[in-house]
């Protein structure tokens, strides 16, 4: 009965082999909210008793090795998401009736016809030739008119009806419909509007839900305005991710060597992405050199060509932080590391017993100045 979509939202992004996106969140470095519980350890997180303190590109100036040409003006490839003023409003209505459905004892109009962006609740039994079709029965079904939960054309249909009257509305299913048997065919749902959830019932229940420290919604207006810009902050999100995704593979090729990279900062990230492709594999139940096979790549030539990848990377966000004046402080990073210390509950020893300090500094060097190139990016 209802359509077979997803939220846009929550729609993934292309998928990449595990390993390859490694920029931004993905990165051969620590996570830091594993600490947290927020996610589990990075796949590259190392072990210091194993490899000692690795030197990162922190230790370096990269400008005597590299060179940065004009990143602005990459083409990312990326597709902006944007929503339209119908889709705001087709998700707010649903979210509308998520709330409704949370509603223990609902009010309910039954006083006045349903009207668009009403919540209604909903008795339907759809039949074809008469005949009650498998999945068109509901009884008691919160629906937002507006939402697009249903097939096109069944809300709509809905509007101007009276709660408590019992109507047939035909309508036909969409050719494309995911169920074979119905596409295409008409079909007639009988209906009932029990009621129409009243806005302030569900008002009342959106400011039972709110966050520590957030001012309670005045009114349903108000509910809706900060809905909108909370959804269109999500979509921001959505987009910026999937700079950063394309970024780690678009920077390093406006990017110019111009001197060898000192070998033992080769080393390092070679130790680094090593212990992440051990750590992949045993997830797999193989050995790294099974792993590498699956990329028909020998493990020396799979570690050789994501540690050039990370370090390249990382080195064009140096030079992008160093040119711009943006690259972070070590006060800032002291800040940052110690609230993170604090919220994991551990002793500094215990909470850097499976990562350095100078990873977490990497990880946050990373985050910070990957995050001003994608608003760059974002801005234009």
């Amino acid at each position: 009965m209802k359509k077979n979509t997803l939220s846009m939202l929550a729609l993934a992004a292309s998928a990449v082999i595990a390993f390859g996106g490694c920029a931004g969140d993905e990165n051969v470095f620590t996570d830091p909210n594993a600490i947290s519980g927020q996610a589990g350890p990075s796949a590259g997180a190392t072990d210091p008793a194993a490899t000692g303190i690795l030197p990162t590109i922190l230790d370096y100036d990269m400008s005597q090795y590299v060179t940065m040409g004009d990143y602005l003006s990459l083409d990312l490839g990326v597709n902006m998401v944007e929503l339209s003023d119908e889709e705001k409003s087709s998700e707010y209505i649903g979210f509308l009736a998520e709330f409704a459905s949370q509603l223990t004892e609902p009010a309910g109009i039954t006083d006045r016809a349903v009207e668009y962006g009403d919540i209604v609740c909903l008795d339907y039994c759809g039949k074809q030739d008469g005949v009650a079709f498998e999945g068109g029965t509901g009884t008691g079904y919160l629906l937002g008119i507006g939402s697009n939960t249903f097939i096109p054309g069944f809300e709509d249909g809905l509007i101007g009806w009276m709660p408590g009257e019992e109507q047939d509305l035909p309508i036909s299913f969409p050719e494309d419909y995911h169920n074979a048997d119905l596409a295409g065919q008409e079909v007639v749902f009988t209906c009932t509007v029990q009621y129409i959830v009243s806005p302030d019932d569900i008002l009342a229940e959106a400011n039972n839900h709110l966050e520590e420290g957030q001012e309670a919604f005045s009114d349903i207006d108000a509910f809706e305005t900060y809905y909108y810009g909370e959804l269109q902050r999500q979509v921001d999100d959505y987009n910026k991710s999937n700079i950063k995704n394309a970024l780690y593979y678009q920077l390093p090729t406006v990017l110019t060597v111009v001197q060898d990279f000192p070998q033992e900062l080769i080393d390092s990230y070679n130790t680094q992405i090593m212990n992440a492709v051990s750590t992949l594999a045993a997830n797999y139940g193989v050995d790294a050199e099974t792993y590498a096979a699956y990329y028909q790549q020998s493990l020396d030539e799979f570690v050789t060509q994501y540690s050039k990848e990370q370090l390249n990377y990382d080195a064009a966000l140096y030079i992008i932080g160093a040119e711009n004046n943006v690259l972070p402080t070590d006060e800032e990073f002291n800040v940052w590391m110690e609230d993170i210390i604090a919220r994991s509950g551990q002793t500094r020893e215990d909470f850097f017993s499976t990562a350095s300090e100078n990873e977490y500094k990497v990880y946050y060097f990373e985050e910070q100045i990957a995050d001003y190139v994608v608003e760059q990016f974002f801005a234009k």
